[in-house]
């Protein structure tokens, strides 16, 4: 595998920032911090796609994270001290959890999804014998009912996205989980529905947000069953395992001392935020929001307690937070700035959604600082912070998100432990056409940070 062209090789040879302190800032940050390429080991873990066939993993296809293996390679090489915590303050559909779990190290999570949290503490429940009795009992019911007739016209908002059976179906699965009294055992019913819906949809998940996808189910009940089979299986052999206690919270990773509580004795913070490339990732699991009745309907203020607290990452964050010492930052999305004339004279057209990208840039970086601030905060002294991050570019202008994380986190107190190059990253075919010199020059890696 050829190996990806180092950004002060790029700069020194195709300039690409017109700013000279910006090309010079970005080109000492490369040689300075200690950056190794591991992507032979590394280029299948930092993606969710590998947990598709892993018990706990699979519940749910989660278009965003890494694999549970990661996890694991990241606790072996920098491990806990005993009754430390892991902490993964994106938590998402809590792979991080589940893998610290099944090592015997407690863990936790923090997200801004509620349904991701419904579906992470659904995963990390220690499921009893009585639990798994009842949830035995309730699939041979389920086997022998017809599902309840549902009135579907409190969700015509969503209607366009389904076969009308499909979505009676859907709502009568519903209606019988939330008739289950058992806590432990309605959430695991409750991770497999929301597990159903993108399934059910005429939709699957696709850049930013949904795209026409007709659903393959013949029988909801049915494939509904096989889900809760499937989990069952996975919370059977589990049993034999001493798994560690984890738990989800929802809220901001902006605010997560607040969230947590209390303090916990935090030895690892592993996590993957959002990428600033310009996805609202609320896009993509609206229907499973709107479905599970985290929303009462899909339009954009319905989302809005989300997206505010969220991390920005997209065009059309609701607010935009900037931090003033982040010169460099700011000098970065001027640059995207003065490049989008000259697109727009290419064109023939105004592009509104690029000349939302600079203060998204802003914005990203300054969330994110506040989110290393609450890393440092939270760690024990000797820990480490692991981040998962992916480059991005617009108008040819590569966002090194690593090299800025590396140097936000310095800024606030942490050591550069390294940057990990896992595999190449990618970008637009119209980007490589307008600007070859991105072939083989975007990366996703791992930050590692320690708190000495």
């Amino acid at each position: 595998m050829n190996k990806i062209i180092r950004l002060d090789q790029l700069i020194n040879e195709h300039g690409i920032y017109n700013d000279y302190s910006l090309r010079s800032y970005l080109s000492e940050l490369e040689k300075y911090y200690n950056i190794v390429e591991e992507i032979d080991k590394f280029k299948n873990l930092v993606n969710f796609s590998t947990n598709n066939n892993k018990n706990f993993h699979n519940w749910f296809n989660y278009r965003e994270g890494f694999s549970g293996v990661l996890v694991d390679e990241l606790l072996r090489r920098y491990p806990l001290d005993e009754k430390q915590y892991v902490l993964d303050p994106f938590s998402g559909s809590g792979t991080t959890m589940v893998a610290s779990s099944l090592k015997g190290i407690p863990s936790l999570g923090i997200d801004i999804n509620p349904m991701s949290v419904d579906l992470a503490n659904a995963k990390l429940i220690n499921y009893s014998f009585e639990d798994i009795s009842e949830i035995v009992n309730l699939i041979q019911k389920l086997n022998l009912i017809e599902l309840a007739a549902v009135d579907i016209s409190n969700y015509q908002d969503i209607a366009k996205y389904f076969e009308r059976q499909k979505l009676e179906d859907l709502l009568g699965i519903k209606e019988f989980v939330c008739s289950i009294e058992n806590e432990n055992v309605r959430d695991l019913f409750w991770a497999g529905y929301l597990s159903m819906i993108i399934e059910a949809s005429d939709r699957k998940r696709d850049g930013n947000g949904l795209k026409t996808s007709y659903s393959k189910i013949v029988n909801l009940k049915n494939d509904f069953i096989f889900k809760i089979e499937c989990m069952l299986a996975d919370i059977t052999n589990a049993q034999k395992i001493e798994r560690a206690s984890a738990k989800a919270f929802f809220g901001s990773a902006r605010e997560g001392r607040t969230v947590l509580h209390k303090k916990y004795p935090i030895g690892s913070i592993i996590f993957s935020p959002p990428y600033p490339n310009s996805f609202d990732y609320f896009e993509s699991y609206k229907l499973e929001l709107r479905l599970g009745d985290y929303v009462k309907n899909l339009n954009r203020n319905a989302m809005k307690e989300y997206r505010e607290k969220a991390v920005t990452s997209f065009i059309s964050s609701p607010q935009l937070r900037q931090s003033p010492e982040l010169k460099m930052v700011d000098r970065l999305a001027s640059e995207i700035e003065s490049a989008i004339p000259e697109k727009e004279q290419r064109t023939g057209k105004k592009d509104s959604r690029t000349r939302k990208v600079p203060n998204m840039i802003r914005g990203y970086f300054s969330d994110m600082k506040d989110v290393l601030e609450e890393c440092f905060a939270l760690l024990d002294l000797g820990g480490t912070c692991s981040i998962v991050v992916d480059q991005s570019v617009y108008l040819g202008k590569i966002v090194p998100t690593d090299l800025l994380l590396a140097n936000i986190g310095e800024s606030l107190g942490f050591r550069i432990e390294k940057i990990v190059i896992c595999r190449e990253a990618k970008t637009s075919g119209q980007q490589y056409q307008l600007f070859p010199y991105l072939k083989g020059a975007l990366r996703e890696s791992i930050v590692i940070l320690k708190k000495d």
